[in-house]
């Protein structure tokens, strides 16, 4: 099986994170719509819970949006699976947002597993990629998997799923060229819901509670509340509340609040607590989101 390793470092273990790898090896940029996301300035805790929450059946079209070279738009269809296409003309950044992605490249599907760090990507080819992003906690109902083994990197789907998911990824492949792609994908995307811990733990962590107000609230133990992270999400709780954490921030710097405002807030320690995390998992300090002209 080969794999492209982005990262390897559990969050949830450590603060200290070392400088992301690039996309560029793989011809295409894979995600470049989370970037976009951030530039719209989307409510994190919103997107968090409702990707969750949303288990209608039926595709919910976002309209098209264009920014500096960027054009995203996005079918929500259901059950927190999204179907997304992406063009940019320049390379972007892409923060971290705990999320696994199916993603159409040349003839192939690659897996892209939970994503705990930012990365680079280069610009796309005049197509863009199309994939479907799997929400945090999600992605395993769907595609079983051992996620732990793929966080962080980027393989041949058909290496790592088994035989289940070959629907799913003969569908996507055939999407990419239909001008209807969400309807043949919409069935099969929202076929399997999430366990509803999910939901429950990803609230917890929203709301900055520790992971032993957590598993208190639910009835676990720490060990327990590990290995079901572990296995639904391919990281620990630790690196959620981070993840959460830190597009609270940018959505806040974004929205023009001051960083030592906005450290409080997200509930850092202080500013350079928030500085620290907020390189790490969004790819810039936030001095420079300040600056960035694209952040307008």
């Amino acid at each position: 099986m080969e794999t492209r390793s982005l990262h390897s470092t559990d969050l949830s273990k450590t603060e200290e994170i070392k400088p992301p790898a690039s996309l560029d090896l793989l011809k295409e940029p894979l995600k470049p719509w989370r970037y976009q996301l951030f530039h719209f300035h989307r409510s994190a805790e919103s997107r968090l819970i409702s990707s969750v929450l949303d288990r209608s059946p039926h595709p919910r079209k976002q309209p098209q949006q264009c920014h500096d070279g960027v054009t995203y738009a996005e079918v929500q269809l259901g059950m927190g699976r999204t179907l997304w296409r992406s063009r940019q003309v320049a390379p972007s950044t892409i923060p971290a947002d705990g999320c696994v992605d199916l993603i159409v490249s040349g003839d192939q599907v690659l897996l892209c597993g939970p994503q705990t760090r930012w990365i680079a990507a280069g610009a796309s080819d005049s197509t863009g990629p199309l994939g479907i992003r799997l929400a945090p906690g999600t992605a395993s109902a769907l595609v079983p998997m051992d996620l732990p083994a793929v966080r962080d990197q980027i393989i041949d789907a058909q290496d790592v799923l088994s035989r289940s998911a070959t629907p799913l990824c003969k569908a996507l492949l055939r999407a990419r060229d239909s001008s209807d792609p969400a309807a043949g994908l919409s069935p099969l995307a929202s076929s399997a819901a999430p366990e509803s811990w999910v939901t429950q733990i990803r609230q917890h962590a929203i709301a900055g509670a520790s992971a032993r107000e957590a598993v208190t609230a639910m009835s676990w133990s720490e060990r327990t509340l590990r290995r079901h992270m572990l296995a639904s999400f391919g990281y620990g709780y630790a690196a959620l509340r981070r993840i959460v954490r830190a597009r609270r921030a940018h959505r806040l710097i974004a929205g023009g609040t001051p960083p030592t405002r906005a450290a409080t807030i997200a509930g850092y320690s202080d500013q350079a607590h928030l500085t620290r995390e907020f390189t790490a998992l969004i790819g810039m300090t936030p001095g420079e989101l300040i600056h960035d002209p694209r952040n307008g």
